[in-house]
């Protein structure tokens, strides 16, 4: 059988925006190790940017992000043979119904729990993503950004989970080969680690990310490096060019055969 040995980091900061409103962080992030009925170890992985405007943008992303990731464990434990790319967008459906009936719930319009996602699911020699909105998937090395951040019609506008046709706007990436590193951020950090012309990551930040992470303990999170990532999201360098909330989730897949 072969299994993956892993490793993972994450870190969140409340953006200034937010502070000075006196808002709550309205990033979310979900992380799932997932024993699947093929016999395989998969990671799944969520980060989701509640939109500043909407009043309850927050619950919006957590719900989202932890019904994605939790939608893809039920399907992987049960299906020995799982059609991924049906899989990965039946997760982002169900994300998008858990924030429906929490809409409902509160009787309020699902806008006001509107929220970016963006996901993945790997197990290292085959990763999926998938995206609604804005934010990054940068995967590598080489350093490459899977799939096109979506901008709305308007500046500083994108797309949500919680629009009438976010169906349309579902993007879906199936690589079929070894990936060794797979970074998520929300919009608030895109563009300072991925130059937004060109959609090049900047390679030494994510070179960081990868030498930390193989020299983690397998199996496990990456202490050391999910601290260093929460005091770099609350360092000036980063406060002085975002307002935004920011988040971060980066995994390291090494095969190993037993």
């Amino acid at each position: 059988m072969t299994n993956q040995a892993f490793t993972w980091a994450a870190a969140q900061a409340t953006g200034n925006a937010h502070i000075a409103e006196a808002l709550p962080l309205q990033d979310a992030m979900a992380f799932r190790v997932i024993q699947g009925a093929d016999g395989k170890t998969w990671i799944a992985a969520a980060v989701a940017d509640g939109a500043g405007s909407a009043p309850l943008a927050d619950k919006g992303a957590r719900a989202a992000s932890a019904a994605f990731v939790g939608a893809l464990a039920h399907a992987l434990k049960y299906i020995p043979k799982p059609d991924l790319p049906r899989i990965v967008i039946n997760a982002v459906a169900t994300a998008r119904i858990v924030v429906e009936r929490l809409a409902h719930a509160r009787d309020v319009p699902i806008e006001h729990l509107s929220t970016t996602l963006l996901g993945c699911l790997t197990r290292g020699d085959e990763t999926l993503v998938v995206q609604i909105g804005d934010g990054a998937i940068v995967v590598g090395p080489p350093w490459l950004v899977a799939l096109t951040p979506q901008r709305g019609e308007y500046a500083n506008t994108t797309r949500f989970l919680t629009e009438p046709d976010w169906r349309e706007h579902i993007e879906v990436g199936h690589i079929a080969a070894p990936i060794g590193t797979i970074v998520l951020v929300t919009d608030g950090l895109e563009e300072l680690v991925v130059t937004p012309a060109r959609l090049q990551p900047h390679g030494a930040f994510f070179e960081r990310l990868r030498t930390e992470l193989r020299q983690a303990e397998p199996h496990s999170e990456a202490a050391a490096l999910s601290a260093w990532l929460a005091g770099f999201l609350d360092s000036p360098a980063v406060r002085s060019r975002t307002d935004d909330d920011t988040s971060i989730i980066a995994i390291q897949l090494e095969g190993a055969t037993s």
